[in-house]
């Protein structure tokens, strides 16, 4: 049989299940913060693998890995390729960014490995997607690559009900054998994987608010403009389209593509007509006393919309305050007292100055909830999580030695009760990481903290590290 190939694979000893670097950094790990044969055991007792998800967005067809940490019930590989298969089509509930691809009631009906072949039979439900050639593309990637992450599979073939298909929804050739592609695997824009706001930029890219230039850039150090900026905080906020919207300034052409964001803006008040006149400039550059005014607003739409209220740390004092706009001075005080902009070391606020393009997408990002630092940024779970009988889902980007992000739970007197790893899709740069909390994991112990950090190949210290209260 001929095999369809499309393979290219980007450092694929990286993310094999098993893989014995991975292991030999695990051990590193343990080792640093001694927890010896308690996380040994944990391992033994349990099987991992990676689901793909797949992703579909303005930028391109990505498939996203999240780990999942399962109790060792079979030694049999088929059985864990049809688990992972399983909570592939099940998708993650109420992501805002893996959305469910495959009809929920598609079966596995079986799974077979030979040499390096891993055969898939599917039920015929798998044909009801609804999908276009982009999404079709997106679920073939997502089962190609979960199932090739296990050891010595390279080639899959899908069958359904028995038989090979020409396609699972009529665009996408499924009758050979086919490769797994490790361009796939997700990674923010090529300008900013090596950037530092390069995991603000790459949440912002997942939840399909940015999509970069036609060259597949951001330009981090680009000046934002107004029409930029405005797109981002609607986009992040959740602002409904207003369509019959007025435009009230005459400097915004009918054809712009600013048009259907500034109208929603205008609807949901993120903007006031009246500060601007007659002139909106959309292509010029947007100062930060501006700035700070569009992101309180649309900050409280997207609160409102989760039902929450806002929390401020207090009020903030520059030596330049007094060359704020009257109109933009409560709005500035607001933004910095919620964390969404900073002033500068030297207690200056520069309210006449501009934004690059990564410092605007970090605020943004901060205004939607997403919360970083330099190595690590987490778009979920937020701050506060309640374990039930779903997993957590830890998602995010992080620019990590060899790939690892390290993940612990503790109890409320500070024991370990889960001490794991995932693997990010970069390991020279910022990429994404995915981990299931599964209550299983727990064995009955009650978790407090959930820690996501990284360690020190020098020191073995800790850093980077974001927290979660368990609740």
């Amino acid at each position: 049989m001929k095999e369809r190939s499309c393979v290219f694979k980007r450092h694929p000893e990286r993310f094999k299940v098993k893989n014995v670097c991975h292991w030999l950094i695990c051990i590193f790990v343990i080792a640093a913060i001694g927890l010896g044969q308690g996380v040994s055991a944990f391992a033994a007792e349990n099987k991992e693998f990676y689901v793909c998800y797949p992703v579909y967005m303005q930028s391109g067809i990505y498939v996203f890995p999240v780990k999942y940490t399962v109790p060792q019930t079979t030694d049999l590989i088929t059985d864990l390729i049809k688990e992972a298969l399983n909570v592939l089509i099940k998708g993650i509930p109420g992501s805002d960014i893996i959305y469910p691809m495959f009809p929920t009631d598609t079966e596995v009906l079986s799974v077979s490995v030979k040499d390096d072949l891993c055969t898939v039979n599917f039920s015929d439900a798998i044909r009801h997607m609804s999908v276009g050639s982009g999404g079709e593309l997106a679920a073939v990637a997502g089962i190609v690559s979960t199932v090739c992450q296990f050891e010595n599979i390279d080639r899959v073939q899908i069958l359904i009900e028995g038989e090979p298909t020409e396609s699972l929804a009529g665009h996408v050739d499924t009758s050979l054998p086919l490769s797994d592609n490790w361009g796939y695997r997700f990674v923010p824009l090529e300008d900013v994987e090596q950037h530092w706001s390069g995991g603000y930029v790459g949440a912002l890219q997942l939840l399909d608010v940015v999509n970069g230039y036609e060259d597949q850039t951001f330009k981090p150090e680009k000046y934002v403009s107004r029409a930029e900026f405005l797109k981002m905080a609607v986009e992040c906020c959740g602002a409904k389209d207003a369509p019959e919207q007025n435009i009230p300034f005459g400097d915004v052409p009918e054809k712009h593509w600013i048009n259907p964001y500034l109208k929603a803006a205008l609807a949901a008040k993120i903007i006031d007509p009246d500060i601007y006149g007659d002139s909106f400039g959309p292509d010029e550059t947007i100062p930060r006393e501006e700035m700070a005014f569009i992101l309180v607003q649309a900050h409280d739409i997207y609160l409102d919309m989760k039902g929450e209220e806002p929390s401020s740390s207090g009020e903030t004092t520059f030596t330049d305050f007094a060359e704020v706009k009257d109109v933009f001075k409560d709005a500035v005080q607001e933004a910095v007292a919620r964390g969404l902009l900073n002033g500068y070391p030297d207690k200056t606020f520069k309210p006449k100055g501009g934004l690059k393009r990564g410092e605007a997408a970090t605020a943004i990002g901060r205004m939607r909830g997403i919360r970083g630092n330099t190595s690590v940024v987490i778009i979920s779970p937020e701050p506060e999580v309640t374990l039930g009988d779903e997993p957590v889902y830890i998602l995010g980007l992080a620019t990590a030695f060899e790939a690892t992000v390290n993940l612990d739970v503790l109890s409320d007197e500070g024991e370990v009760i889960i001490a794991d790893y995932s693997t990010s899709t970069n390991g020279l740069g910022w990429g994404a990481f995915g981990y299931a909390l599964n209550p299983e994991q727990l064995k009955g112990h009650k978790p407090a903290t959930i820690r996501v950090y990284l360690v020190s190949p020098e020191d073995s210290s800790y850093y980077s590290m974001i927290t979660t209260t368990v609740n």
